[in-house]
């Protein structure tokens, strides 16, 4: 999506999905609780990767925006 598509609807649904995959995370953290394996640990780490990945590209597309909204 190029920076002359993005509004706020769009940021909006990213930080819902973002929302999301933290209440994902929690209930895969309570699944493994006391299940210390490195396949658990892998997929928690593989989670939180993905998480901050897309907190990392939401953060960035509102900076953009924000900068965007005031050059209009």
């Amino acid at each position: 999506m190029t920076l002359k598509e993005m509004n706020l609807d769009d940021l909006s649904a990213d930080a819902n999905y973002l929302v999301g995959a933290i209440e994902g995370l929690q209930v895969i953290t309570h699944y493994y609780t006391g299940v210390s394996t490195n396949e658990s640990t892998e997929r928690i780490e593989g989670v939180l990767m993905a998480i901050h990945c897309f907190a990392e590209k939401h953060a960035s597309n509102i900076e953009a925006y924000g900068t965007n909204e005031g050059s209009e």
